[in-house]
């Protein structure tokens, strides 16, 4: 089974423009491996990356949920 966490309320930074994306997202946490993840700062920025680097599209924020609990 692979290690997920789920991203919810992104909040995307489209300048405006109409853009159909997802308000939340699952990623594998082996994806985030290939950056630097030494605290929880590195870590929110990977994730931040991450959803760019997929989407093609800036993110100003989102949340985490955490086995039920969501942590901005």
């Amino acid at each position: 089974m692979k290690n997920t966490i789920k991203i919810c309320e992104i909040d995307w930074v489209t300048d405006g423009e109409e853009v159909d994306l997802p308000e939340n997202a699952t990623i594998d946490i082996a994806e985030l491996d290939a950056y630097s993840l030494e605290n929880e700062e590195q870590f929110n920025e990977a994730i931040l990356e991450h959803l760019s680097d997929t989407y093609g599209w800036f993110v100003s924020g989102y949340t985490r949920d955490t086995n039920g609990e969501k942590r901005k």
